[in-house]
């Protein structure tokens, strides 16, 4: 998550070589088609026992999409995606798709993951992600709340962007899936060099340079270090404590559906400020996990 995966979904659904199974975008935003809903919430929401009972439904549903001649993509930022449903396991769900692919050991699975600068990504996410950031928590208001938590929950924003740990643990779930981790830095700086370099790891039989006028799908930001973002009555409602008191959240979910309802704006917009003196905290919060995925990256490449 935001590390290019809207830029490079717009990218896998353009190339004629790539069989894309994966989030369409429309109006810039990463949706599935319809027909696969089902099915990934059988994948995302089963427990165990009922995941195997439907197993062999699901794998014929993948499977039939699959082509032979052409590179099939699955692209999905749910897997590395901090605070999602209480109810969605990430691991387990890669797992099950591993599975279903994983037929018979014919199928060569590879798995490509964008790393991106902590201090960047932390930014983007929180700003991006902001009404799911408080309906978790309304402290993590304070982004500086968030460096600072000890709070197991909260720590999972921190934690999902630990890449050497992530990439640990999907290898325990197969040691043959090969893994490509790129520089989300790379592409702002050198587009063509980073698509060639996902084209050749992902076998892809097309010309990178054929898409590059597709850009990148940036926040909205007025410098580095301030992000801007719409800013609604939702917001409004789960900053404040008092009135997620005052209003029941299922009453206030309900209410919001309503199209006129949606339409209230407190604001048009949310600043957020970063201030540059917490980059040392995050630094040095990801510093051993960097360590050990340097160390790794000198071993796969």
């Amino acid at each position: 998550p935001k590390a290019a995966s809207t830029t490079l979904q717009k990218i896998f659904t353009k190339s004629k070589n790539i069989n894309y199974i994966g989030k369409h975008v429309y109006k810039n935003n990463p949706v599935f088609k319809k027909e696969y809903l089902p099915y990934l919430r059988r994948i995302f929401f089963y427990e165990d026992k009922e995941f195997k009972k439907n197993f062999s439904e699901i794998q014929n549903f993948f499977l039939k999409k699959l082509k032979k001649n052409k590179t099939n993509v699955v692209s999905d930022e749910i897997f590395l995606m901090p605070l999602l449903s209480p109810w969605f396991d990430k691991k387990k769900s890669l797992k099950k798709f591993i599975k279903i692919f994983n037929y018979k050991k014919k199928i060569k699975i590879y798995l490509l993951i964008v790393k991106r600068n902590h201090w960047s990504i932390l930014k983007s996410y929180f700003s991006d992600e902001y009404l799911r950031v408080i309906q978790h928590n309304y402290k993590l208001k304070d982004f500086d709340y968030l460096l600072s938590s000890t709070n197991k929950r909260d720590k999972q924003i921190s934690d999902s962007f630990k890449y050497f740990k992530t990439i640990q643990e999907i290898k325990k779930l197969n040691k043959n899936i090969k893994i490509k981790l790129l520089n989300f830095e790379e592409l702002e700086t050198n587009k063509m060099f980073f698509l060639k370099k996902i084209f050749k790891f992902l076998e892809i039989k097309d010309n990178p340079n054929k898409f590059s006028n597709l850009l990148l799908n940036s926040s909205k930001k007025s410098n580095k270090n301030v992000y801007v973002k719409d800013y609604d009555l939702s917001h409004f409602y789960y900053e404040s404590p008092f009135l997620r008191k005052l209003i029941n959240q299922r009453f206030f979910n309900f209410i919001w559906k309503n199209k006129y309802v949606k339409k209230i704006t407190l604001k048009n917009f949310k600043k957020f400020y970063f201030d540059e003196k917490n980059i040392e905290i995050v630094n040095k919060y990801y510093y051993n996990d960097n360590l050990k995925l340097n160390k790794m990256s000198k071993n796969m490449y």
